[in-house]
């Protein structure tokens, strides 16, 4: 079965001569999407669909096989490395370097990102029998115009952009809650993306001393500013209430820091289209590269105290990348206001019979010399630790007895 016009989709392509070297044929990136309603993704996995290892090597094939103009026969794979999940909807580029032709033999190097995200890395060898070399490489990858720059590099533009759809949560009425403290480099990016796929977007300006929200209501965003810092957790509050205010229905809460993707917004809309009650929590990869290593300590401490407390099972409890159901919040007389009050709140809403739902999402952390973090590890340990024991003791007094009289 061919995956190319149904399982993924060319979007643009990028190509480069091999030059004067006269074993170097070229070195070429299509940008593809994944389309997210195919039936791999229905059978690896239910409720957690990935894009399984040899589908992706499957997807290579075909970008080669398509750029070359004729079939070859794949006969070698190392050095593989699958880093993190790929997951439906995603728009990754395949970045093929080195590809050297020898006798009736191909050989390249793959890498699968996003950005300064890695997905997987490979090398392949192709049997290929009369495979063209240098310029008379290139191909018409997908129904494009090119241009030839002076250096030699052919560019094909896109086919067609990324589709934006503003209004991809109005049906949901649901609008987008970006709570902010002093992200003035990576704020600005987030909000435009954002609005991409949401035409209601609240930021929350957590007594930011950088100027982080200035001129974001040119943008299009709704801004609430208070003068002190209360802390992530008292933002989320003054978010919800605002949106509560404005007859919003549901919120995603997205960090403002860069690390969490706009684009897998729609991912959430399709999710909640098809679980229209549930809470859905989105899912990092705790494995990928610059992932700080304290993080993933952090969120395995916390999934542990969520089980006990809860009884429920959750990949991923500290992420914040989330949709909340509004009208099940309640009064948001909230326990704390700081960084752990988004694991009092999804308690909380277990307690409430709230059904937890994981969303498998895409995340990027920068180098440890750039990365800009409000963690403060004693001191937020320490809360959480004290804000674990009081859960654990309502859990006995409340939490246990409300899953009993809901039979769970």
């Amino acid at each position: 079965m061919r995956l190319l016009g149904t399982f993924f989709t060319i979007l643009s392509a990028k190509e480069t001569d091999g030059g004067f070297e006269p074993r170097l044929v070229s070195s070429v990136e299509p940008l593809i999407r994944l389309e997210p309603d195919n039936v791999i993704f229905k059978a690896h996995f239910p409720n957690y669909p990935i894009t399984p290892g040899a589908v992706q090597i499957r997807v290579a094939t075909e970008l080669l096989e398509n750029h070359l103009g004729k079939a070859i026969t794949l006969e070698r794979v190392r050095d593989l490395k699958f880093i993190q999940p790929l997951f439906p909807g995603a728009e990754v580029a395949y970045s093929f370097t080195k590809l050297l032709k020898e006798e009736n033999r191909l050989k390249v190097e793959l890498t699968v990102r996003s950005g300064g995200i890695v997905f997987s890395r490979m090398s392949l060898e192709y049997a290929c029998e009369g495979c063209p070399i240098g310029a008379s490489m290139v191909g018409e990858l997908c129904r494009t115009t090119s241009s030839v720059t002076s250096t030699g590099s052919v560019t094909v533009e896109p086919v067609a952009e990324l589709a934006e759809a503003p209004g991809l949560l109005t049906d949901l009425k649901a609008c987008v809650i970006v709570p902010v403290y002093n992200n003035a480099k990576t704020i600005k990016d987030v909000v435009q993306r954002t609005l991409r796929f949401c035409e209601d977007v609240i930021v929350v300006d957590d007594g930011s001393t950088d100027g982080s929200s200035e001129g974001l209501e040119k943008l299009g965003a709704v801004v609430v500013r208070y003068k002190d810092n209360r802390g992530k957790g008292y933002a989320l509050k003054t978010g919800f209430k605002e949106a509560k205010a404005r007859g919003f229905e549901r919120a995603i809460t997205i960090d403002a820091d860069g690390q969490h993707f706009p684009e897998d917004i729609p991912v959430f809309a399709a999710q909640a289209k098809e679980d229209p009650e549930a809470m859905l929590v989105g899912s990092r990869n705790l494995q990928m590269e610059n992932m700080p290593g304290g993080n993933t300590f952090a969120n395995k401490f916390s999934n542990f105290w969520f089980r006990l407390q809860t009884g429920v099972n959750l990949p991923d409890t500290q992420s914040g990348f989330r949709l909340y159901q509004l009208n099940r919040i309640g009064g948001l007389h909230l326990l704390t206001y700081r960084y752990e009050a988004e694991l009092e709140l999804l308690v909380f809403q277990c307690w409430k019979g709230v059904r937890m739902r994981p969303v498998g999402i895409k995340v990027y952390y920068p180098p440890e010399g750039e990365r800009v973090t409000h963690f403060r590890p004693f001191w937020d340990f320490f809360r959480i630790s004290v804000l674990n024991t009081v859960l654990c003791i309502l859990a006995l007094l409340y939490g246990r007895p409300a899953r009993m009289l809901r039979g769970k």
